[in-house]
């Protein structure tokens, strides 16, 4: 299976159904066919109950290039239904890409670093130091990590990426689903020159780049704008609390801010038209994608009467919105 549907990327596709592809880890751009990327197995989980995803979400796939197509020429102007049906393959797209399933990966990582039961808070530090972060990291993270790591490892073995995502995958169509219908007006942005990326995480969160990206991540609650790439030449924009607009046309400078951010926010590679090979070649990455991080803080909760108490510590696990080192 593909975790970003081929109906999805043919819309980059040109001659042979190849895209032009270009990995973090490189400068050099190749053009692979389009059945040829974005796959990984496993993930709608094993046995019945997986083929039975995989069935359901076969099926929006392939309803994908009508609902693109009522997308660009009605922006957000849809009906219930049509709405309600982006919005799952929205959220399914959030939460099927390899990065979500990274809290698995890195406690088997882990796993495999170290065998010494229980955790010890040494372990998760040359852990996370030479393998995790590449930096070292504060003794607030490294209480968090270890915290996680004890609860999941002490007493057996971490959750299945099976298991895992077929958690996400309920919280997707039950949770995040209805939120994007329910919370944020539509807007479709049209320019004539089809020079729009795209990558492993087609829908994406954004907000501008601030000190918040140092200590916390960005989700439903908390975005500015959530950003997809339907075409090379149309981007929904999915606003919280704006009324439902139609199709603006937009700049080629737009898009290219845009690609910026697309880029900076790919888990492992980015997309263009064939067209695209050099501007794909030239645009900066970041070597090292953002990955799982961890603190621990008192909590405080603010009472009805304006008073605070206090919660005890709170463990907070999240992903920066861009590959971030400490202050």
């Amino acid at each position: 299976p593909h975790f970003v549907p081929v109906s999805y990327l043919r819309a980059w596709a040109g001659e042979g159904d190849r895209v032009a592809v270009r990995r973090r880890s490189e400068a050099n751009v190749f053009t692979p066919n389009i059945i040829n990327i974005a796959v990984e197995a496993g993930i709608y989980g094993r046995g019945d109950i997986g083929r039975v995803r995989e069935e359901m979400f076969g099926r929006l796939e392939a309803d994908w290039p009508r609902l693109r197509e009522t997308l660009i020429s009605r922006g957000g102007a849809l009906d219930e239904d049509d709405r309600a049906a982006i919005s799952v393959f929205a959220a399914v797209q959030l939460s099927r890409t390899r990065e979500r399933v990274a809290q698995a990966e890195f406690l088997q990582a882990f796993a495999d670093f170290s065998e010494r039961r229980p955790v010890t808070k040494e372990d998760v530090r040359a852990f996370l130091t030479e393998h995790h972060l590449r930096f070292e990291p504060s003794d607030a993270e490294v209480e968090g990590a270890w915290i996680l790591a004890s609860f999941a490892l002490n007493d057996g073995q971490p959750q299945s990426k099976d298991e895992v995502m077929a958690m996400l995958l309920h919280i997707a169509r039950n949770e995040i689903g209805p939120r994007l219908t329910a919370m944020f007006g539509w807007t479709v942005e049209h320019c004539r020159k089809p020079t729009l990326l795209t990558s492993d995480r087609p829908v994406m969160y954004w907000r501008p780049r601030s000190v918040r990206d140092y200590y916390e991540g960005i989700g439903v609650e908390t975005c500015e704008e959530i950003r997809w790439p339907l075409t090379p030449q149309d981007l929904l924009i999915l606003r919280p609390r704006v009324k439902d607009d139609g199709i603006e046309q937009v700049s080629t400078r737009r898009f290219e801010r845009v690609n910026a951010g697309v880029a900076s926010q790919c888990h492992e590679f980015n997309v263009g038209t064939l067209r695209c090979c050099r501007n794909l070649q030239f645009i900066p990455i970041e070597k090292y994608r953002p990955v799982l991080r961890f603190n621990v803080a008192p909590g405080v909760r603010e009472l009805s009467d304006g008073h605070e108490e206090g919660l005890g510590d709170i463990l907070h696990i999240w992903f920066p919105a861009h590959a971030t080192k400490p202050r």
